[in-house]
């Protein structure tokens, strides 16, 4: 960090903390630095953080000048323990606080977690786990006064990662959502289920463990819901609140695939290509605007970075209709009650951090520190 070290002598910046990480995948340490123009303690901005890539790249997270979600901690270091991130924290004087975590590629930052926690609530999100949970906890009154108790309210699912360099990641988290007396253990039914982009195209891959294979007798949506089938449920504007969209698919003794719109989309399409490979693995490919909409102004999120709507489902039949159903969310799938879907750019790991989490920018040669405070 020559250059950093340099500018900081000629503009009187204050260094409070160096350290490495291994950021961007090429297995070489990367610099992480974050300065201020005012000693600890003092001053009205928040600091400044930069990473500087081995490769040579650099990007700056701005001080926000006194902006009320202006990140307020420099980072430490954590090194270790699978892929490293740089985590990122800020918090308000009501309680609130949350961090966001980033690993970089040579265009910029690459979102990978989010946390986030008041007096009610806490969230957190993993892209690297590929999990998304949530806690409420609040007073239980009883009368007009409070009894001290406290009400828990926990959930989970699953935030399927579709990585846009086409190599799929890890196999996501489930759960048995729905008929869990009917089921034994995984010999009875399980679920492995990946996700990878390709172009404008997400191909969502499920492998199944049934020790009952039941197919579908003919092409009707009866014969799919009663056979062992694929389901997948997404948002059609990729938000909760709208029209819930239902994708069946099974197999024939054949093997040849049928699918079917248990509950269809809005305008009238086909359902999507879908590949047996194997009797227990089967293929879908999704356009990315079916399931990711683009944002409407670039003041809105477009949902890649935490995810749109979605839940990949296998329902179990054992030759007596559903019996179970172990899906990518711990409650019964269902409108509004989604896990999610993540798909990152072309070409790019994770999705990239939008701007309105954390403002990052790149650093030129002829930039100055002091530019990057504001």
């Amino acid at each position: 960090m020559s250059w950093f070290h340099a500018r900081a002598k000629q503009e009187g910046a204050y260094l409070i903390t160096h350290f490495q990480l291994e950021l961007d995948g090429d297995g070489q340490d990367d610099d992480v630095v974050c300065y201020s123009f005012f000693k600890q303690g003092e001053g009205t901005t928040g600091p400044v953080v930069l990473v500087g890539l081995a490769s040579g790249e650099r990007f700056a997270l701005t001080g926000g000048g006194m902006g009320p979600g202006a990140m307020d901690q420099c980072p430490i270091s954590s090194r270790g323990g699978g892929p490293e991130v740089l985590t990122l924290g800020r918090s308000g004087l009501t309680g609130w606080s949350d961090t966001v975590s980033v690993r970089f590629d040579r265009k910029g930052p690459l979102l990978v977690g989010t946390s986030s926690s008041d007096r009610y609530h806490s969230a957190s999100l993993s892209l690297l786990a590929q999990r998304f949970s949530t806690l409420s906890h609040e007073d239980l009154e009883s009368g007009e006064e409070e009894d001290g108790s406290e009400e828990r309210r926990q959930s989970e699912h699953a935030v399927v990662l579709a990585p846009g360099t086409g190599i799929p990641a890890g196999h996501a988290p489930v759960w048995v959502s729905w008929g869990r007396k009917h089921w034994s253990g995984k010999e009875d039914a399980d679920l492995k289920v990946h996700a990878f982009r390709r172009g404008n195209t997400v191909t969502v891959v499920a492998q199944f463990h049934d020790d009952h294979t039941v197919v579908a007798t003919d092409t009707s949506p009866k014969a799919i819901l009663g056979a062992d089938h694929l389901e997948l449920w997404w948002s059609e504007r990729g938000d909760v609140h709208s029209r819930p969209v239902q994708l069946g698919v099974a197999r024939t003794q054949e093997g040849i695939p049928v699918s079917t719109w248990f509950r269809r989309p809005g305008r009238r399409v086909p359902p999507p290509t879908a590949r047996w490979v194997t009797p227990n693995h089967v293929e879908v490919d999704l356009p990315v605007a079916w399931v990711l909409p683009k944002a409407r102004s670039e003041e809105e999120d477009p949902g890649a970075s935490k995810g749109g709507p979605f839940t990949i489902v296998f329902s179990d039949s054992d030759g007596k209709g559903q019996e179970t159903l172990v899906s990518t969310s711990d409650r019964t799938p269902g409108p509004y009650l989604y896990g999610r879907l993540a798909i990152a750019p072309e070409g790019r790991p994770f999705p990239a951090l939008w701007g309105g989490d954390l403002h990052w920018e790149r650093v030129g040669k002829r930039t100055t520190l002091r530019s990057l405070v504001w």
